[in-house]
């Protein structure tokens, strides 16, 4: 039976689609709901990227400079980097996730209001 692979888009697709329920916002029109999603994982992707880098220290900050001055720096690469760099990565995202989801919600107050 073939097994279906999980990616960070899935994850990050529900979540924002979770945030868009709790505050009433899933039944916009397809291609409203569309960008609006688009819009906000490119959002949070964005705050993720800065978080991880912010969590780094600073002798790590250098060595990750370094390494993107090379011109063929391969995304694996970088990938095992922040996998080998000695900072639990999974607790940043998922306060960067917590922070956002409190803050659409907040300025998203005059909807359902529910939880993500």
């Amino acid at each position: 039976m073939p097994t279906k692979t999980i990616t960070q888009g899935m994850v990050l697709n529900a979540f924002i689609d979770k945030m868009l329920a709790a505050t009433g916002q899933e039944n916009t029109n397809p291609e409203e709901q569309r960008a609006v999603r688009e819009g906000l994982r490119l959002q949070l992707e964005s705050e993720m990227e800065k978080a991880m880098i912010k969590a780094l220290p600073d002798a790590k900050l250098i060595e990750l400079n370094k390494m993107l001055e090379r011109e063929n720096v391969s995304d694996d690469e970088i990938e095992k980097f922040f996998e080998t760099s000695g900072v639990d990565f999974q607790k940043v995202i998922e306060g960067v996730m917590q922070k956002f989801a409190e803050d659409y919600r907040n300025n998203n107050a005059g909807n359902a209001g529910g939880q993500v």
